[in-house]
């Protein structure tokens, strides 16, 4: 529980704000109807990455689904903090065009993207949530023992690892429920919903109370007016490049890499074969040691 926030009370008027609404861009939030909520409401903006990890021509490959999880106050001063940089900036403003800067490959970062990225990190009540699964692990770990096409089994263990440890923290916390939010991608949302719902009902079947505190599906958002997914992608991207460059023996750093690793963690998961088969062999209990 060391990593549950306090609630921020300086922004205590942000907790009327309904799930839905904590993240977007002010001018999109302002439309939108307030009602009361309860402040137990913790709120998951995730990305994924690495979709060719499934795929055998890409050996080094891995997925990877990262984030940022806080309350939804925590959100609204996340979103206090970028606004005016947003506002005064057309090329943070765009949002293909930030996706840009935060995806620098080489030595140097545009120090407005490593500003950014670090009022994130040092907003005391927002945790990143990083797990990555090698394609040659998911490989010996399921592929190789089952008919799989590889995808779908990928987003159901991606939710699986990420909400088991998510949930067993804020489930001590009374009344408290966990929104999911996802970017918008046409090509993989439906194996991201297909992953979610084999995880949902099996959780469902398993421990129907924990399921009560998770949405019936998460919510997809486009990042033009949803700003934490602006974030996710940035920690997601980058957190697969640095794991790439490693697996090729190369170094990856830049200032902007070193902010968002220097951030509170929930979750730095780096799973493994015998972790896939922690979860497929009947009584076999995860390791955590070995992560």
């Amino acid at each position: 529980m060391a990593w549950l926030p306090k609630a921020s009370y300086e922004y205590a008027p942000l907790l009327w704000l309904p799930s839905l609404l904590a993240g977007f861009d002010p001018r999109v939030r302002a439309e939108r109807r307030l009602v009361f909520v309860s402040a137990e409401v913790f709120q998951a903006s995730l990305d994924e990455t690495g979709y060719q990890a499934a795929d055998p021509k890409y050996p080094k490959d891995a997925f990877v689904f990262a984030g940022y999880v806080g309350k939804e106050a925590d959100w609204g001063k996340f979103i206090q903090d970028w606004e005016p940089k947003l506002k005064n900036d057309p090329y943070l403003a765009d949002a293909k065009t930030l996706k840009r800067l935060f995806r620098r490959r080489g030595r140097w970062s545009d120090p407005r993207s490593v500003d950014l990225m670090r009022m994130v990190t040092s907003n005391s009540g927002l945790w990143s949530v990083r797990w990555t699964l090698p394609y040659c692990e998911y490989r010996e770990g399921i592929l190789a023992r089952a008919a799989d096409d590889g995808e779908k089994g990928l987003y159901f263990f991606a939710w699986l690892a990420v909400l088991a440890r998510l949930l067993s923290e804020i489930r001590e916390v009374p009344h408290a429920t966990l929104d999911l939010f996802y970017d918008e991608n046409i090509v993989e949302e439906p194996k991201i919903q297909s992953g979610y719902e084999a995880f949902y009902q099996w959780l469902k079947r398993n421990r129907p109370e924990v399921a009560a505190m998770l949405p019936r599906r998460p919510t997809s958002r486009n990042d033009r007016d949803f700003w934490p997914l602006r974030a996710a992608d940035a920690l997601a991207w980058n957190t697969h490049r640095h794991f790439i460059r490693n697996a090729i023996g190369k170094r990856f750093s830049n200032p902007l890499w070193e902010v968002l690793n220097s951030g509170q963690k929930v979750i730095d998961d780096h799973w493994t074969a015998e972790d896939i088969r922690d979860v497929l062999i009947p009584g076999r209990l995860p390791d955590p040691k070995r992560r």
